[in-house]
């Protein structure tokens, strides 16, 4: 009887233990799967942080040359617009003396 009830506990105890051992794989098979999920997320989002940047640095780049082009244009009116004032001061001069 008492070997009876120590087999029974056992088998009891080995029961409790397989489950346990299932219910433990079973956690740990969905933390893997979690793991990884997050990973292939957080590549997507390093991906995209840096096509983000890239694109972010080639517009400024843009912006800079396209800067740079007008500040040149404008500096090329600026100068021809002196000259035109510097011909129209000199050709007012020159009438103003024919006319004295």
């Amino acid at each position: 009887e008492e070997a009876r009830a120590a087999k029974a506990a056992a088998e009891a105890m080995l029961r409790r233990l397989d489950n346990e051992r299932s219910y433990l794989r079973s956690q740990l098979t969905s933390e893997v799967t979690l793991k990884n999920e997050l990973q292939v997320t957080l590549d997507q989002a390093t991906r995209g942080l840096g096509d983000l940047k890239a694109q972010a640095s080639r517009e400024r780049e843009e912006f800079e040359r396209k800067l740079h082009g007008d500040g040149t244009e404008r500096d090329k009116i600026e100068t021809a617009l002196r000259n035109s004032n510097l011909a129209l001061e000199t050709e007012v001069a020159e009438k103003t003396r024919q006319l004295d």
